[in-house]
Order: structure tokens, then C-alpha cells, then sequence
């Protein structure tokens, strides 16, 4: 009887140990999404601030003018695509799980505004 206590006792004592080594690793999985998620639309909002705060500088000059700005290709593996509509610019994810939106006024006077992979294009005025 002794002999099968020990058995038993061994199977209990892994049984623990897989359970216990499966709750960490989904709590660890659960925080890797969270943060993750949280990074992207922080990437996003950064995109979306450094072509806000070049239009804004630039359109204050009040010049007929192109400008080319480089953004990153990627957003955490993410492919993204930055959007003009009247006035608002928006950046979001391809699979479109992701978003951010920010209202500038006066956007809508610019002639032209082309995102394509990694490249930003404003046209002011006539240019």
C-alpha cells in the first residue's frame, strides 16, 4: 500500500506543477497582449502626432510647397495607412483592429495627400 501512496503522491505533486506552470504561462500571455496592444496605438498616436505637428509648422508659412515625410513601415508587425478626410488625419491598422484620429483644422485646403508605405506626401497651395 505504501508503494501506491508514493505513486500517487508523485502523480499529484506533477499534476500541481503543470497546473500551476499553465496559470503562468496564460497570465504571462494575457499581460504580452495587453502591452502589445497598448504599444501599437501609442505608435500610432506618434505617427499621427509627427505628421500633425509638420503640417501644422508648415502650413503656418503659408507657402506653395511639397513636403516628403518618412514614417516607419511598420507599427509592431502591424502595416498601417495614414488618411486625410476633410479634418481629419487618421492612422490605422490594415486589418483595421486599430485607429487613431486627430482633428486638425485646415487640412482640407491642402491640394494633395498621399500615404504610401512608408512615405507621406503634402502638397500646399498649387504645388
Amino acid at each position: 500500500m505504501k508503494g501506491q501512496n508514493a505513486i500517487f503522491e508523485e502523480i499529484l505533486i506533477f499534476a500541481l506543477g503543470v497546473v500551476l506552470a499553465s496559470s503562468v504561462m496564460l497570465v504571462f500571455n494575457m499581460a504580452s497582449a495587453s502591452v502589445g496592444s497598448t504599444l501599437v496605438r501609442d505608435q500610432l498616436m506618434d505617427v499621427n502626432s509627427l505628421i500633425s505637428s509638420i503640417i501644422v509648422d508648415d502650413y503656418a508659412c503659408g507657402e506653395n510647397a511639397t513636403i516628403t515625410v518618412r514614417i516607419p513601415q511598420t507599427i509592431g508587425k502591424n502595416e498601417y495607412v495614414v488618411i486625410a478626410s476633410g479634418n481629419e488625419l487618421r492612422t490605422q491598422t490594415l486589418r483595421g483592429n486599430m485607429s487613431f484620429t486627430d482633428v486638425l483644422y485646415g487640412i482640407s485646403k491642402f491640394g494633395k495627400f498621399t500615404s504610401f508605405h512608408n512615405i507621406v506626401r503634402i502638397s500646399y497651395g498649387s504645388s
